[in-house]
């Protein structure tokens, strides 16, 4: 094979898995809420169970029950209790060494996924560092330079 096809097919390779993964794990956590509040809905004593009254069980009753519970975290975010709820978890995240690292990664994934913006990340390249023949991914955020890297070095001859 060849250098430029390796390369190619790293490439395509790290780009469908910067696809798949969080789709996969979007669809991978949803579908444990819905296990979960199914299980809820079987621990109910048998008089509150929905299947008692209509005769047969409900499918996609656990779907339901969890947009419900999504939707009533996020109504109760919107006003203060529910930030000061936020922000105390928030507080004891920050003390336990790597759960702090994963969600302050995660919560910056997510609020810049879902902001207002148009295009969050460009494309995604990779770059080489931090050594020589050493790559990493990158997301290009804006094509305007920061340093104008030729220029300096022209300023400095």
């Amino acid at each position: 094979m060849s250098k430029r096809f390796r390369a190619r097919f790293r490439a395509d390779l790290l780009a469908g898995l910067l696809v798949l993964v969080p789709l996969g794990m979007t669809i991978w956590v949803f579908l444990a809420f819905v296990s979960l509040a199914d299980g809820f809905i079987r621990m109910l004593p048998a008089a509150a169970r929905p299947e008692t009254y209509l005769g047969f069980p409900i499918p996609g009753l656990g779907i339901l029950v969890t947009l419900l519970v999504v939707f009533l975290v996020g109504f109760g975010m919107r006003y203060y209790a529910g930030r000061r709820l936020v922000e105390w978890a928030e507080r004891i995240l920050s003390k336990v060494p790597l759960a702090s690292v994963v969600y302050q990664g995660l919560k910056q994934l997510v609020q810049t996924l879902f902001s207002k913006r148009e295009k969050h990340f460009r494309q995604v390249v990779l770059v080489e560092y931090p050594r020589r023949d050493l790559y990493c991914l990158a997301f290009v955020t804006n094509t305007s330079s920061f340093l104008d890297v030729e220029g300096a070095r022209r300023m400095a001859d």
